[in-house]
């Protein structure tokens, strides 16, 4: 029986490499092995919580620091490892500065050294957890902090998110979204565009009435004003991003004029506009619950 529930993934080209961290490990982890690179690609897209990543620098496919580097985008924490039995300066720096590679060994490896290196790597890989987890929680806090002032001044823009993010967190699962921090503090922020806004221009957009050049100009500058202020936090790069686009409609509408189309927006973008739009659509009492099953 595996008596920890850490996983690791090992790609070589090397069937006895393979076989060996399969006997190694088989009782205190749980092992996935590949021969290249698209198949493993294939499998961290769909199976998250990869403790670390282990590659051979010549894997069959788009090579060791092509696969680390890919495999970020699936297992962004995960620690990564390169085998290697080139004693080569550039493969050393390619893999150091496109793949983040966080340990090298050389082949061939004892079981001890190989041990070794994987007790380290998953120290390092809960190290990472627990400081991502950290400070997401300190930034949610500041936050939520942030907003609660804002909302003393803005509670008319801020009153929905209480009602939008309980909806964004069930579509969310039904999207499959396996993150929803970004999703989240998107949410809280989405009225900030509004807040910045002066109210007779909000009111009269709102009313469908005609706006002045100069009212449209303000307007539309909004969402970059938004994005511009968020930006340069740390962490809130991309939902500065997301709120930026949250305007944006599926078909090209909407703003920033010059903006994406269709699934080009991003998805948390998406689900902002489509429930910002519901809660405009609804009543004075609230978005009716089965508007928003429908």
């Amino acid at each position: 029986m595996v008596a920890n529930v850490n996983q690791i993934v090992v790609a070589d080209g090397d069937l006895k490499v393979l076989d060996a961290f399969e006997r190694l490990f088989a009782g205190q982890y749980r092992v996935k092995t590949f021969d290249e690179s698209e198949e493993a690609l294939k499998w961290l897209k769909e199976n998250h919580g990869v403790s670390v990543i282990v590659s051979c620098a010549n894997l069959p496919g788009r090579g060791g620091s092509g696969f680390l580097k890919s495999s970020e985008t699936y297992a962004p924490l995960a620690t990564r490892v390169m085998l290697t039995a080139q004693n080569s300066v550039e493969v050393f720096k390619q893999a150091v500065n496109e793949a983040g590679v966080f340990m090298f060994l050389s082949k061939p490896c004892s079981p001890q050294e190989l041990s070794s290196a994987i007790e380290a790597s998953i120290a390092h890989h809960s190290r990472m957890v627990f400081e991502r987890t950290l400070l997401e929680k300190t930034l949610s806090g500041s936050v939520k902090l942030l907003i609660d002032m804002l909302s003393l001044f803005h509670s008319e823009a801020f009153r929905r998110t209480a009602v939008m993010r309980p909806q964004a967190l069930k579509l969310a699962k039904v999207l499959e979204m396996k993150k929803t921090w970004e999703l989240e503090m998107a949410i809280m922020f989405s009225p900030l565009g509004e807040a910045l806004l002066p109210k007779e221009i909000l009111s009269r957009y709102r009313a469908a009435k005609t706006l002045t050049e100069s009212q449209r100009e303000i307007l539309a500058g909004a969402p970059g004003q938004t994005r511009d202020l968020l930006k340069n936090i740390p962490q809130l790069e991309k939902v500065a991003e997301v709120l930026y686009l949250s305007g944006r409609g599926y078909d090209g509408s909407g703003f920033p004029e010059d903006g994406p189309t269709g699934k080009d927006i991003p998805l948390t973008a998406r689900v902002l506009k489509l429930l910002t739009d519901l809660w405009y659509a609804s009543p004075e009492n609230g978005v009716d619950a089965a508007a928003f099953e429908a």
